[in-house]
C-alpha cells in the first residue's frame, strides 16, 4: 500500500510504501477515492508544522478525503462494502467536558489530535482504518463533491455559531434562519471563502466577497453565478467601494492576512459580527489603534470572535447543505474542482498552485460512481 508521507529528515513529501492494514473489532476498513489539498497540506509538506503519530517515521498528510467502504470488522456498525463515506478530522483529548460531550472542535485542553495534521496519521494512502462514529455517510445523490464536505462544515460552523450568538438580540431570534443578518462581506476567494459565500446565499442574505482574483476567474465565476458582488482588492479604490456601501451585518474572514482583516473593521454595522477563519503565518507588524477598537466593539454592541475545525455534526448539516446548495445552483459545487491527479503524479502539486485552482484532488482509486 502506498501512501504520502512528510518526513522531518527529507524535504518535502514522499512516497511511501506500507503494509495494507486489516480492520479488527471496531474498525472499518476504507479505500480512499480521493482526496482534497489545501492550504494545511501545502505548510505541512514544506515543513511549516505537522505532528507525526508517535513513533513514526512521519506523517501521511491529507485530511478532506472522500472513501468507500472496503470492508467491515466485527461490532463496527452497518456499513455496506461499497458505501461512500466522508471520514472527519480531529480526534477529541478524552477528558474535557466538550470531547466528551462529541464537540471536539471546542477542546479546552488542547490535547486533541488531528488525522493528517497533529499526531494522527491522515488520508493520502491508498487505504486507512477508521472507527464508525468518525465516518459519515454520503447520501444519495452526492458525488465527487463529498470531497469538500470538510471545508464546507468548516465554514457551516462558523456561520452557525455568528447566528447562534446573534440570538442575543431579542428580535433576531424571530427574524427567520438568518437571524437578522441581511447583508454579510466574505473576506477571501479560496475553498474556504467561495462555500461561505454558497451557505450564506442560500440563507437569501446580500453577500460581497473580496478577493485578487480577475472578473474572469473560475472563484469569481462562480461566486457571481451565485448572486454575490465581487470586490477586486488588487484595484487601488477597492475601500472606496466598500465606503460608498451600507455597512455589513455579519462578516467572515478566510484570507489568513492579520492587516486585511483587521481593516474591515470599520465597515461592521452596528451590533454586528465578525468572525475569523484565517490562520496567519505573517510575522510583520502593524498597529492597531486600540483606543478605536475597544470604543468601536462598545458603543457598536459588536462581536468578533474566531472559529476552527468542525465536529461530526457539522459533517452531517454540510452534506444536508450540499443537496440543497445543488438544488439551487445545480453543478455549482462540483465546479470549485478544478484539477484531479493521480496521486503517484503528485510532483511540485505541494508547492506550487496551479494558474485558476480551487481546489485540486488527488485520486487514489478509479472506483467512484
Amino acid at each position: 500500500m502506498l501512501r504520502i508521507l512528510v518526513s522531518k529528515d527529507k524535504a518535502g513529501p514522499m512516497l511511501s510504501e506500507t503494509e495494507k492494514p486489516e480492520p479488527v473489532s471496531g474498525e472499518v476498513l476504507l479505500r480512499t477515492l480521493v482526496v482534497g489539498i489545501d492550504g494545511t497540506d501545502r505548510e505541512i509538506a514544506i515543513g511549516d508544522y505537522g505532528e507525526p503519530p508517535e513513533r513514526e517515521e512521519g506523517l501521511t498528510i491529507g485530511h478532506e478525503a472522500l472513501a468507500q467502504v472496503e470492508k467491515v470488522g466485527e461490532n463496527a456498525g452497518d456499513f455496506a462494502v461499497g458505501e461512500l463515506v466522508v471520514p472527519t478530522v480531529r480526534r477529541g483529548c478524552g477528558t474535557c467536558v466538550s470531547c466528551l460531550n462529541g464537540e471536539s472542535d471546542m477542546c479546552f485542553t488542547g490535547l486533541y489530535k488531528e488525522r493528517g495534521i497533529k499526531g494522527l496519521n491522515g488520508y493520502m494512502s491508498e487505504f486507512f482504518l477508521e472507527t464508525p462514529d468518525n465516518l459519515v455517510p454520503v447520501p444519495k445523490g452526492i458525488g465527487i463533491e463529498a470531497v469538500l464536505t470538510e471545508p464546507l462544515s468548516v465554514a457551516l460552523k462558523a456561520i452557525k455559531q455568528c447566528l447562534t450568538i446573534q440570538g442575543r438580540i431579542r428580535w433576531a431570534c424571530q427574524a427567520g434562519p438568518s437571524m437578522g443578518c441581511k447583508s454579510a462581506l466574505v473576506a477571501g476567494t479560496g475553498t474556504l471563502g467561495i462555500l461561505a459565500t454558497l451557505l450564506l446565499r442560500n440563507l437569501n442574505m446580500e453577500v460581497t466577497c473580496l478577493g485578487r482574483s480577475t472578473e474572469d476567474a473560475p472563484d469569481v465565476t462562480i461566486i457571481k453565478r451565485a448572486g454575490a458582488d465581487y470586490i477586486n482588492t488588487r484595484n487601488n479604490h477597492w475601500k472606496q467601494s466598500l465606503i460608498d456601501g451600507p455597512p455589513f451585518d455579519l462578516m467572515l474572514e478566510a484570507t489568513g492576512v492579520p492587516r486585511l482583516a483587521f481593516s474591515l473593521l470599520e465597515y461592521l454595522n452596528l451590533n454586528g459580527i465578525y468572525v475569523m477563519l484565517g490562520i496567519s503565518g505573517d510575522t510583520e507588524g502593524f498597529n492597531i489603534d486600540g483606543g478605536q477598537l475597544m470604543n468601536r466593539l462598545v458603543l457598536g454592541n459588536q462581536v468578533i470572535f474566531g472559529s476552527v475545525n468542525s465536529n461530526r455534526r457539522h459533517f452531517e448539516r454540510a452534506l444536508e447543505a450540499m443537496r440543497s446548495i445543488n438544488e439551487k445552483w445545480e453543478g455549482i459545487l462540483p465546479s470549485l474542482i478544478t484539477g484531479i491527479r493521480p496521486f503517484r503524479e503528485f510532483g511540485d502539486i505541494f508547492i506550487k498552485r496551479a494558474q485558476g485552482e480551487i481546489k485540486t484532488l488527488l485520486r487514489f482509486s478509479e472506483m467512484l460512481g
